[in-house]
């Protein structure tokens, strides 16, 4: 069974979001330099950027 790719929240020694990677490949996530306070947040904010990187570099359907 393939398994969903996943934005993968990385976290400092205080618990605080601050970085993002994909699961398939573990490239990072570009970063826009905002402070983050919460995972949903971090989501929110690189959402973005994980579904241009699954359509560009892994094509949508070979995930599927």
């Amino acid at each position: 069974m393939v398994r969903a790719p996943e934005l993968i929240i990385g976290y400092d020694e205080n618990y605080f979001p601050k970085s993002a990677t994909f699961s398939f490949c573990g490239e990072p996530m570009p970063d826009k330099g905002s402070a983050l306070t919460t995972s949903e947040e971090s989501i929110a904010r690189f959402k973005p950027e994980f579904d241009l990187h699954l359509d560009r570099r892994h094509k949508r359907r070979d995930v599927n």
